[in-house]
């Protein structure tokens, strides 16, 4: 798993549970939608730390990261299942107050925007994040060592 994709995650598991953060007494189940972003979170957390400062050996090392990176797979499916289930209860509890019909369809559909609107606000804030990243090392005493990071950083807001 590169950096890229872990910085998407972390930010995803952030915007999800500030998300539910305010809706909390509005939907039910927003509370296992919440510790499933900070189980996510900590797996993140985990990732970021050095292996080899573990003092395991380099096989060991890459063993430990391969499971490490599946946990965080199956936590980001989790936590992806259950904010659909709980969007999808709170959906018909709603549309049931109103005495208005919501078919499975409407419900992908409307899904389908959230989705949109999640993954537009995560690209958003790993720009963000990039771009303060730039401006704090444009310093001309910092730019020298990091002129290779700058590159890649600026690949990666291209793509």
């Amino acid at each position: 798993m590169n950096d890229a994709r872990k910085l998407e995650l972390k930010c995803e598991s952030l915007i999800v549970d500030n998300w539910f953060a305010k809706l909390s007494s509005r939907i039910a189940g927003t509370r296992e939608v919440r510790i499933q972003a900070a189980k996510l979170n900590r797996l993140l957390g985990q990732a970021d730390l050095p292996q080899r400062a573990l003092g395991d050996s380099t096989k060991k090392s890459r063993k430990r990261q391969g499971k490490l990176a599946a946990k965080i797979g199956q936590q980001s499916r989790k936590m992806r299942s259950t904010v659909d289930s709980c969007l999808r209860e709170a959906v018909r509890q709603d549309a049931l107050q109103q005495g208005i019909p919501f078919s499975n369809a409407e419900f992908q559909e409307w899904r389908q925007s959230v989705n949109k609107a999640l993954k537009a606000q995560v690209k958003d804030t790993v720009r963000q994040a990039n771009e303060e990243l730039e401006r704090r090392l444009a310093d001309p005493s910092v730019r020298a060592g990091f002129a290779r990071l700058l590159e890649r950083r600026r690949r990666l807001l291209r793509s």
